[in-house]
């Protein structure tokens, strides 16, 4: 049996992740936070509760039980967004968690999509967040995870119109982007390389 001291440094840890990202957040860390919060708090939960109940360790797992609730709902939000194509959606979910880049890029790549004119500062935000933390692992899957987006909306356009020029070359450049930022900092494939090389001379092509 594990002691209860493991699961709140267990849970201090996934706190710490989860407050910036849930990329390193599995279904699993969440269902073994939800545990502990339950273990403190019981079926009272949260309406128990207010300010610090003096306890260090409950009080950590009252904070995730939070951040755990604000992922959710903003899961929610998002998978809503990109469902319906409705940006006011994937909106709620970066309110929810503005320094969480995986949003923020899921909602670039909708904004993109829809030829929504913010789609630039979304962008731009998602890879100050990546930078900011300093982290190369969330660097290299910002990279895979922003070319795996921008590749299915790309595909998309396979059977219809770019609505601008403006947006077609904006979807190739950030292709382009991400592919040379994957071939130059992780040591890419000389498949990236080609794959920067051919969206690059596709963003110019948009003009014509």
């Amino acid at each position: 049996m594990r002691s209860k001291t493991w699961r709140v440094f267990v849970l201090a840890v996934l706190l710490s992740v989860s407050a910036v990202t849930l990329v390193a957040c599995t279904p699993a860390d969440r269902e073994l936070a939800w545990e502990i919060f339950w273990e403190w708090f019981g079926e009272k939960g949260k309406s128990a509760v207010t300010g610090s109940t003096g306890n260090p360790e409950a009080d950590a797992a009252l904070g995730a039980a939070k951040v755990l609730e604000d992922i959710d709902k903003a899961d929610g939000h998002m998978d809503k967004a990109e469902d319906d194509e409705d940006i006011h959606e994937a909106e709620k979910a970066v309110k929810l968690r503005p320094k969480d880049w995986t949003y923020r890029l899921r909602t670039a790549t909708l904004m993109l999509k829809v030829n929504h004119v913010d789609y630039e500062a979304q962008f731009d935000e998602a890879e100050n967040i990546v930078d900011q933390s300093k982290n190369m692992k969330q660097v290299k899957q910002f990279a895979d995870e922003a070319i795996n987006q921008l590749e299915t909306v790309r595909s998309g356009f396979e059977y219809e119109s770019f609505k601008t020029a403006l947006q077609c070359k904006a979807l190739h450049q950030r292709l382009a982007r991400y592919y040379r930022l994957r071939w130059d900092k992780f040591g890419g494939s000389q498949s990236d390389f080609q794959q920067y090389e051919r969206y690059k001379a596709d963003a110019e092509r948009c003009q014509q």
